[in-house]
């Protein structure tokens, strides 16, 4: 298992707006990928519904894993953390 922690840079964190567009690009990685919170909890990050519901404020940390087996899995991990890292909200379609 290989991850990285990252922290939400969209203000209002990952409401419906913000993760539609975090699963978008998730769903376009060759590695399955979920979301940690600090409590343990995790979502799939192609799933939005699922992302919404950790419930992840901006500012907070989080978690990316993936099982490092999967083709792709360091390059998927490196690219939706840059995401994240960035205001998904202040971006254009």
């Amino acid at each position: 298992m290989i991850s990285r922690q990252v922290v939400v840079a969209t203000p209002r964190g990952l409401g419906e707006e913000a993760a539609g567009r975090f699963a978008t690009a998730a769903r376009g990685q060759p590695a399955r990928i979920r979301v940690v919170v600090a409590d343990g909890r995790s979502a799939d990050a192609r799933s939005t519904l699922a992302v919404v519901e950790l419930g992840v404020d901006g500012g907070q940390e989080v978690t990316l894993t993936a099982d490092d087996a999967q083709p792709g899995a360091e390059a998927s991990l490196e690219a939706l953390a840059a995401l994240l890292a960035r205001d998904l909200e202040a971006e254009d379609d």
